[in-house]
């Protein structure tokens, strides 16, 4: 495997460089996506061998870009991601060991930051819940106007009905008439509850003894009874 005849070898302040050399710098050398990690920063762009070789100025081939970057990958100096046909690559990010226990408390601590806000938060949430029940609960003064005015218009026509009795000779009853009153209607109720119940005691032995041709409601019609048969 060789670089593109006629530019086979690229050179540097260090040396020479060969091709996957070219191609871990330029994936190195990348900008960064706008993704960020608390931990290891910002996540380089991908990208794919025909564009690698194509922002090279074709200085190695597609073929052997291609290539270099599954034995880098394999070598696990580059990551790739293969979807369908299609295979990406960038260049894997070194963190210094000494920065991870210093982003891993920054992070514990902005955790811990937002759990108690997150806790501050849930109580006035708590709070504005109760405070919305109970003002809820309180009637709109716009309510309490209009029930105002539809008790208005009903004092008014129980007042106006009660002028119109008045001068139709309606009296006032005492409470001793109507006590009479409901004393009458409370015998009454007795005596027709009684016939009721010797109506349908003699409907029941007439039923009994009934023709065998003859229907209940033939029967009850016959005896001039209005209305449906008694159950």
């Amino acid at each position: 495997m060789s670089l593109k005849k006629g530019t086979e070898k690229s050179t540097s302040g260090d040396g020479v460089l060969d091709g996957s050399t070219l191609i871990l710098d330029y994936l190195r050398k990348q900008k960064y996506a706008s993704t960020i990690s608390p931990i290891f920063g910002l996540f380089p762009r991908r990208r794919q061998a025909i564009d690698i070789s194509a922002n090279l100025h074709n200085k190695v081939t597609k073929t052997y870009t291609a290539k270099a970057l599954k034995e880098l990958c394999h070598n696990k100096k580059v990551a790739g991601k293969t979807s369908g046909k299609q295979t990406v690559y960038h260049a894997l990010q070194e963190v210094p060991d000494e920065a991870i226990p210093e982003a891993v408390a920054a992070v514990d601590k902005e955790m811990e930051l937002l759990l108690q806000q997150l806790t501050r938060l849930k109580g006035d949430q708590k709070k504005v819940q109760t405070e919305s029940v109970v003002f809820c609960a309180k009637p709109l003064l716009s309510e309490l106007h209009d029930d105002i005015n539809h008790l208005a218009q009903e004092r008014e026509t129980i007042l106006a009905r009660l002028s119109q009795n008045v001068e139709r000779g309606f009296r006032h009853i005492s409470k001793e008439e109507k006590s009479d009153i409901h004393q009458d209607w409370k015998s009454w109720r007795r005596h027709v509850s009684l016939r009721s119940r010797i109506c349908r005691d003699l409907w029941q032995k007439c039923s009994e003894v009934m023709p065998g041709n003859m229907s209940r409601t033939e029967l009850w019609e016959s005896l001039g009874l209005e209305g449906d048969p008694l159950d």
